[in-house]
């Protein structure tokens, strides 16, 4: 598997990768990209173009995530028109109805954000739903929508493989974060994703693991 920022060649398999403005997705991506087998490519478009609302930048939230969908779809067409398209829509827990199953709020919130209909989903784990959606009569996507964080956001995650690699508990807060990749070595979040084994990624990343070996596999739904 490949990750990447670059505009790719019209004819290669890919999913489109979109988040609010994680930095920090990107680098956790990119080096769990070098993980896995497979030629799948992982692109992260640039959400940049003259016109754009700030909102449609940095899609914070499920709703303007759900939307970003069509914003690529326009602004990409030489990339994405006439392919039937994959997408992984990263979202921290915290944004999300905390009483409402991610299922059931997909449900509710595609026809209206995306304006695209449900037309069949599985959910791989609680916080890992695979859906094919119809935007246009016979025009299908796959999207993979993913909460991140062990109940709050992709924080946890990270600070929790740092734990299982300086063998302490890291608090999961930026700044403490910052200081036990210095403290260790390791010096950044791509870094230490590289250097951590298969199993302590699988641990760390349950959710972000699942979901990508569901698209690289072609789970069907």
């Amino acid at each position: 598997m490949r990750f990447t920022t670059k505009r790719p060649e019209p004819d290669k398999a890919l999913t489109v990768v979109l988040t609010g403005d994680g930095e920090w997705e990107k680098h956790v991506l990119a080096g769990l990209a070098n993980k896995l087998d497979g030629g799948h490519l992982l692109w992260w478009p640039k959400l940049d173009a003259p016109g754009l609302r700030p909102e449609e930048r940095k899609p914070r939230g499920l709703g303007p995530l759900l939307r970003a969908v069509r914003t690529v779809l326009r602004l990409y067409p030489d990339i994405l028109a006439g392919r039937r398209c994959s997408f992984l829509l990263l979202i921290d827990k915290e944004h999300l109805p905390p009483s409402a199953s991610l299922p059931d709020v997909l449900e509710e919130r595609f026809p209206r954000d995306a304006a695209a209909r449900v037309r069949s989903s599985a959910t791989i784990r609680p916080d890992v739903v695979l859906t094919t959606v119809e935007d246009r009569p016979g025009r299908l996507h796959r999207i993979c929508v993913v909460a991140l964080g062990r109940g709050r956001c992709l924080d946890e995650n990270i600070a929790l493989l740092l734990g299982l690699r300086a063998g302490r508990e890291v608090r999961a807060d930026k700044k403490a974060i910052l200081r036990a990749l210095r403290e260790t070595g390791v010096g950044h979040v791509r870094e230490l994703v590289a250097q951590a084994s298969v199993e302590e990624l699988q641990e760390a990343f349950p959710e972000l693991i699942s979901a990508l070996r569901a698209l690289v596999e072609g789970q069907t739904i």
